[in-house]
């Protein structure tokens, strides 16, 4: 005989043909895994067959298991700095006179010159509201941050790249 779970008023239109139940009974052998042991048969029955390999879970190595996670709120820009600076290793090439870590980057151009380069990102919500500054204010609060890395190291600008990342919605007139 079948156990059934719910029984419900309607005509039946066909039978269970494991039980010959109908098929509105909803046959618990339907429902049913047949690879599911029976209760209680403990955990020897739950192996998996020897036919087919068990699988295999992703290994977390032991320093990323018990690496502690760290924001970068936390964090903050110079121990964000060190932390790339040990993953990627200091930049040792002909060209790289001063890498990372300082105000800008010293590149050694191939006329003999030393390029400045450096960059900086003025971020709304942190340095600048769009609905309190006009665009104006806001590119020279970017150019001073700029300019303020190349003084720092002694260098004369010779030109500025700006990066601008702004909200979608905003009015292409105020960018």
């Amino acid at each position: 005989m079948c156990r059934t779970s719910r029984r419900s008023r309607a005509r039946p239109s066909a039978a269970c043909a494991s039980c010959r139940s109908p098929r509105w009974s909803r046959c618990w052998r339907r429902r049913s895994s047949a690879t599911r042991p029976p209760r209680g048969a403990g955990r020897a029955a739950r192996r998996p067959s020897p036919r087919r390999p068990p699988r295999r879970r992703a290994r977390r190595t032991e320093r990323a298991r018990y690496r502690p996670r760290v924001r970068l709120r936390d964090l903050g820009e110079f121990g964000l700095i060190a932390r790339i600076e040990k993953a990627a290793g200091r930049a040792r090439g002909a060209g790289v006179v001063l890498g990372i870590g300082d105000d800008a980057a010293v590149l050694r151009a191939r006329c003999g010159e030393d390029v400045v380069v450096s960059t900086d990102a003025v971020v709304e919500g942190v340095h600048f509201r769009w609905e309190w500054e006009p665009a104006r204010a806001i590119g020279r609060r970017a150019m001073a941050a700029a300019l303020s890395d190349l003084a720092a190291m002694g260098a004369r600008p010779l030109g500025v790249v700006a990066a601008l990342a702004a909200p979608p919605d905003l009015l292409a007139a105020r960018a």
